[in-house]
């Protein structure tokens, strides 16, 4: 009776240490978290206004320094071209807030948290601006905004108007 207790007890483990073997291995590191730097360390309390991209890149330590192509891959955007994150000559990102207010107050406040900004829209209560990733958590904590989104590199069409092919052309 002992004897059949080791024998089940050892075919139990084969067969757990084969189950085991055949689990896929991970073949790329895992992503940087977003909320936590590398330290697994949190960096800020988020604010729920910045999109996920943005937050993410706010939360790591490592993505707020790392090069334009490094957040891309990071945020599985391309580095460049359509529907890269928009970038100025000093590498801010341009992003569309939407806010309460569009006043010159809140728009003052704004440029003094860091933001540059490029076009108001009143009746949407929108300002698009380019701010660096350092300043996104200052721009964020203003009373006024609501929410702030990167902007995306738009496409650019080639072709004719909807892609529809010219009726002279065979």
């Amino acid at each position: 009776m002992k004897n059949s207790n080791w024998i089940f007890t050892l075919l139990t483990a084969i067969i757990l240490v084969s189950i085991v073997g055949c689990a896929p291995q991970a073949s790329a590191p895992l992503p940087v978290s977003p909320t936590h730097d590398d330290s697994s360390k949190v960096l800020m309390k988020s604010n729920g206004k910045l999109s996920s991209r943005l937050e993410m890149l706010v939360q790591s330590s490592t993505l707020r320094t790392a090069s334009v192509n490094d957040q891309a891959q990071a945020l599985s955007l391309p580095a460049q071209g359509a529907g890269s994150l928009a970038h100025d000559e000093a590498g801010r990102i341009l992003v569309n807030i939407r806010l309460t207010d569009t006043s010159e107050t809140q728009q003052q406040a704004l440029r003094n948290a860091g933001a540059v900004i490029q076009n108001i829209s009143d009746p949407y209560k929108t300002i698009s601006a380019y701010v660096a990733v350092s300043d996104l958590s200052a721009v964020a904590d203003l009373q006024t905004v609501q929410s702030i989104e990167e902007e995306l590199t738009p496409g650019t069409d080639q072709g004719s108007a909807g892609g529809a092919m010219n009726p002279s052309q065979p």
